[in-house]
């Protein structure tokens, strides 16, 4: 089930992006990710719109917007990883909104590929300053009768 994010959440949802990010981005140090919880923590979270799935009374994942469009975070507990719940949160986004837009690491296969088949497409490609990774801009927009 989804559900708005509370403040007693924090500590589980930085834990569930520090391990979902130490899991799919191998290629950036831990001590990166490390080093970022604090700001996950206290600007991310706090600044955005945030989502989180509940599994049997835990969380599973979440999924935070900035700006109405922006995805700054969608992630799942590894453990409860290929169930769907990372679609259904990106579902939901989906169903209210006109465009999203997020930011991915171009050598995350598995994020790349999940969120073309969720409809989003390449616009730029860029540098992560922080990490000197290339990074993909994404953006998906849903089709009018005009588009179709």
């Amino acid at each position: 089930m989804i559900r708005s994010y509370h403040k007693k959440d924090a500590d589980l949802l930085v834990d569930i992006w520090l391990q979902a990010s130490l899991q799919s981005h191998g290629f950036v140090g831990e001590d990166y990710w490390r080093g970022k919880s604090g700001e996950i923590r206290n600007v991310w979270l706090p600044g955005s719109k945030t989502w989180v799935w509940e599994e049997n009374g835990c969380c599973a994942g979440f999924v935070s917007l900035v700006d109405e469009e922006y995805i700054g975070a969608l992630f799942v507990d590894p453990a409860f990883q290929k169930k769907g719940i990372g679609s259904k949160l990106l579902n939901s986004l989906q169903a209210d909104r006109c465009k999203l837009r997020l930011k991915v690491f171009a050598r995350n296969d598995h994020a790349v590929g999940f969120y073309r088949r969720h409809g989003f497409r390449i616009t730029a490609r860029q540098t992560d300053t922080e990490t000197g990774e290339e990074e993909l801009l994404m953006q998906w927009e849903k089709l009018t009768e005009e588009k179709k």
